[in-house]
């Protein structure tokens, strides 16, 4: 059995023993991809293809009246400094789809490579994404607030 598989099985096992549900989905970018739910989250948890490693991601998509909020706004590159610093310290990664200037989703991700890769590993990466999620809703709130107040 390849480590691939191995790993493929071992996320399902410990993520049924967390009683979290997943989905598979298909993706040609990963041998393996599952949005994972806890019942108000969802993550999706993959397998890369190319790299010996495990990514989880977390998105939030803005809605078009937010978008335009945020295009409109001068402090939009403030807005964005401040999370991607607010992120580092979780070690959470994040970035701009499709970019800074036309922000339509938030796509925070963590990485875990083979070797580092265990149960322990994986269920705190995907809790601290969690986490991040809420982080970065609270930022975005603070940020709409200091909009709609000019």
């Amino acid at each position: 059995m390849s480590i691939q598989f191995e790993i493929e099985d071992k996320i399902k096992r410990w993520i049924v023993a967390e009683r979290w549900s997943y989905e598979i989905v298909n993706d040609p970018n990963f041998h393996f991809l599952c949005s994972i739910s806890d019942g108000q989250n969802i993550v999706f948890v993959g397998i890369e293809k190319k790299i010996d490693r495990i990514t989880i991601h977390y998105t939030a998509d803005m809605t078009p009246e937010d978008q335009q909020s945020y295009k409109l706004s001068r402090e939009k590159y403030d807005f964005w400094f401040e999370l991607k610093i607010s992120l580092m310290h979780m070690e959470i990664a994040v970035k701009a789809i499709p970019s800074i200037e036309e922000l339509k989703t938030i796509d925070l991700f963590s990485m875990i490579y083979f070797d580092a890769f265990s149960q322990d590993k994986l269920i705190h990466s995907i809790m601290k994404i969690i986490d991040a999620m809420g982080l970065c809703q609270f930022m975005w709130k603070e940020f709409g607030n200091s909009q709609w107040s000019m």
